[in-house]
C-alpha cells in the first residue's frame, strides 16, 4: 500500500526550482522614438547567471553582465548606435513568465551619461 501511494504522487512533471526556463523570448524595447524587437535565446539558467544572445536587430549578439544582482537577472545589450540598454529580468509567474525592466544609458558627450526609463517585455516563445 505504501509503494502505490509513493507511486501515485510522482508524475511526469519536473520540480518548480524557481528558475527561469531555457528558451527563446520574444522581446520588445521601447525608449522614446527607438524601438528593438527580436528574440533573447537563454541557453543556461542558474541561480547566479543567464546565457545565451540577443537576436535582435541593431544588437551584438552577446549579453552582457548576465549575473544575479538582488532580485533579477542583469542583462545588458549593446545596440549599433552606441551606450548600453540594461535590463533586469525576473521570474514573474510561471517558468515561462518574465518580467523586464529597461534604462536606456549613453554617453553624454562630456564625460559622463545620460540615463532613461525604457519599457521591455519578454514573452516565451518555446524551448531551445
Amino acid at each position: 500500500m505504501l509503494v502505490v501511494a509513493l507511486l501515485g504522487c510522482g508524475g511526469a512533471a519536473e520540480p518548480d526550482d524557481g528558475l527561469p526556463a531555457v528558451g527563446r523570448y520574444s522581446y520588445t524595447y521601447t525608449s522614446g522614438l527607438e524601438q528593438y524587437t527580436g528574440f533573447l535565446v537563454l541557453t543556461v539558467v542558474t541561480a547566479d547567471a543567464i546565457d545565451g544572445e540577443w537576436e535582435v536587430t541593431g544588437y551584438a549578439p552577446e549579453i552582457g553582465l548576465k549575473s544575479w544582482n538582488v532580485d533579477a537577472y542583469l542583462a545588458w545589450a549593446d545596440p549599433d548606435n552606441g551606450g548600453n540598454i540594461s535590463q533586469r529580468i525576473w521570474r514573474a509567474g510561471s517558468a515561462t513568465e518574465l518580467g523586464c525592466s529597461a534604462i536606456r544609458i549613453r554617453p553624454d558627450g562630456a564625460g559622463g551619461v545620460t540615463t532613461h526609463a525604457a519599457t521591455c517585455t519578454l514573452t516565451w516563445h518555446g524551448g531551445s
